[in-house]
């Protein structure tokens, strides 16, 4: 944790900024750390990031609680990655809080998009993102779609925009060539 922020800011992101948002308390989808082992979590992350000063905000809070936060900030962003929760109802949730957060023609980052499939419905962020893709028609163009989706901000329900970000593009740039690579 912290490494892969990092390589985006050594290597993709060059000159800007990145805000995480974690409660570094574990939780349900903790991959078998135990309460122990949290705190040398955060500290590894915070250790990795310190080569950046003043790059990266950390929120330590619940995902819903930052969220709202940003948006009474009027926070804006290029690049929303969501991968906190990874059931249904939390990743939802996420999803309605982020997207007013998202600048017109950003990126979001949808993670575990197929993931979890033998795991009940409700456990599982699919569904979710099918629900929130579907409720924003015209809204969102479909880039990519398979154990990630992601989808471009459209913001005057056309599906062509001459709004691309550096950082949008940067990212879907990065991405194809782990495809290739």
């Amino acid at each position: 944790m912290g490494r892969e922020v990092g390589n985006f800011l050594s290597r993709i992101f060059l000159g800007t900024s990145i805000t995480c948002i974690d409660t570094f308390d574990g939780g349900q989808d903790d991959y078998g750390h135990n309460a122990a082992d949290l705190p040398v979590i955060e500290r590894r992350f915070e250790a990795n990031l310190s080569l950046y000063p003043g790059r990266v905000r950390k929120l330590t809070s619940t995902s819903t609680k930052a969220l709202a936060g940003l948006g009474e900030e009027g926070a804006q962003f290029d690049l929303i990655y969501i991968d906190g929760g990874h059931d249904r109802d939390t990743v939802h949730v996420d999803s309605l809080l982020a997207w007013p957060l998202l600048k017109d023609g950003g990126i979001a980052i949808w993670d575990d998009y197929e993931g979890g499939r033998s795991d009940t419905i409700e456990r599982r962020p699919e569904e979710a993102i099918n629900l929130f893709v579907a409720s924003r028609r015209g809204q969102i163009e479909i880039l990519h779609r398979n154990y990630q989706l992601i989808a471009r901000k459209v913001s005057d329900g056309s599906r062509k925009t001459g709004m691309r970000s550096y950082m949008a593009e940067m990212a879907l740039r990065s991405l194809r060539l782990r495809r290739v690579g």
